[in-house]
């Protein structure tokens, strides 16, 4: 990571929502957006079911456990969704993002016991971004 590079620069396309609205209002929101940029969480789970493109970042979490699934996957002409340990992985329309290290995925709740993944942490805004862009102009020119 870069010194001092900790977040992406601010875009008025986003709409920050972290509590501020229910499940099914989430669910609608997600119907509606272009893409679903965010850590493997719940809210990524109902973005993939919606169908909307996913960019999620994972850190301790197995990707092969807790993937973004593709509902047009049957369509995939059965093709191992995120057959790889770690690394950034894409199936279909979504795509996984985790450090490429041979400890990752660890399963643990922190780095030495401190709550803190470093492997979630030091995924670097520029090593993502490009991910983005290319989900988003798939969605608007595919």
């Amino acid at each position: 990571m870069e010194k001092g590079e900790k977040t992406l620069p601010p875009h008025p396309a986003l709409l920050p929502l972290l509590g501020k609205t229910t499940i099914q209002e989430l669910a609608a929101v997600s119907e509606r957006a272009s893409l679903f940029f965010g850590v493997d969480s719940a809210p990524m789970h109902v973005a993939a079911a919606i169908g909307t493109p996913v960019v999620a970042l994972f850190g301790p979490s197995g990707v092969f456990h807790w993937r973004p699934w593709d509902n047009d996957a049957a369509e995939l002409g059965g093709a191992t969704p995120y057959s790889r340990r770690n690394g950034i992985q894409s199936f279909g329309r979504h795509t996984a993002v985790q450090r490429d290290w041979e400890c990752a995925p660890c399963g643990k709740d922190g780095w030495a016991g401190s709550k803190v993944s470093r492997c979630l942490e030091e995924i670097a805004p520029g090593e993502v971004q490009a991910v983005r862009l290319e989900k988003l102009q798939a969605k608007v020119f595919g």
